[in-house]
Formats: C-alpha cells, structure tokens, sequence
C-alpha cells in the first residue's frame, strides 16, 4: 500500500497507523468511534478502512454529509439501509459516518452491533457523540479512535 491514495479526484494521505488501529479495534466486540475536530480526516479514514476490508467481507457504508444517504434518517432506516445492502448473518462491518446525524441513532447502532457476526464503526465530533445519550445508549460496548 502506497502513502498516497488517489481517490475521488483528490490524493489523500494514507495514514496506515490509524488504519491499523482502527482495524484492531474493529476485531473487538465493542462499536468503534472514530471522533475528532471537524476536517482533520475521519471521513477518510473510514473510507479507506471499508474499502480493505470490502475485498474479504460486506460492508455497508453510510455517509451522511453525502446528499445520497439523505433518506436515512431515523434509527430503523438505518437498520432497513444495513439490513437491505449485506446480508444479516454472515460477517459484515456497518460504516456510519456522521451518526449524529440520524435520529435514535444510538439504538440503531446498538442493535447492529448486537448482532454475532456485525461490526461498527461510527464517526463523529467529539461533542455530538459524547453527550449525555451516548453514554447511556451504549456505555461499555464503545472503544474511542481519536
């Protein structure tokens, strides 16, 4: 793999110690939160952590700064996205990219991340995934990549 990634018509800098910390993150059972100052590269990061892992299993990615994904919008549209795109069962990793953009969005991530063969990673900024709900939604099933 290259430092440098040419990707939607821009070079992005791969940062391989992220990726690989994301990675050993994800083999856990907790939800994987990727959180940190607005611009400094978690949407990238995430993109390029679910196009490896594309190659040996699915991956349902949803980016909510993208006007594609503007239909999901409460907690079971994005169990119905996820559920509707890979198949329930077998192993599967659910990119959410912007969480706190979707409505209950913790019981949604929580019910994902029940399921055996499912992994989460969510992203967001600092202040909208810590506030008070997330800690109750999802306290003790998280591991936090900053």
């Amino acid at each position: 793999m290259s430092f440098f990634d040419y990707n939607r018509n821009m070079l992005e800098i791969r940062r391989q110690h992220y990726l690989d910390s994301l990675s050993r993150f994800a083999q856990t059972p907790n939800i994987v939160a990727v959180v940190g100052l607005r611009r400094v590269g978690k949407s990238v990061l995430l993109r390029q952590f679910a196009d490896g892992v594309r190659r040996s299993e699915q991956v349902s990615y949803v980016d909510k700064e993208s006007f594609d994904f503007a239909e999901v919008k409460t907690a079971a549209d994005l169990v119905g996205y996820v559920n509707a795109t890979t198949r329930k069962g077998e192993p599967r990793l659910v990119v959410v990219d912007e969480v706190q953009q979707i409505e209950q969005w913790q019981t949604a991530i929580a019910s994902l991340n029940a399921e055996p063969s499912t992994r989460v990673a969510i992203s967001g900024s600092n202040a909208s995934l810590f506030s008070g709900e997330l800690a109750t939604r999802i306290a003790g099933r998280y591991l936090t990549l900053q």
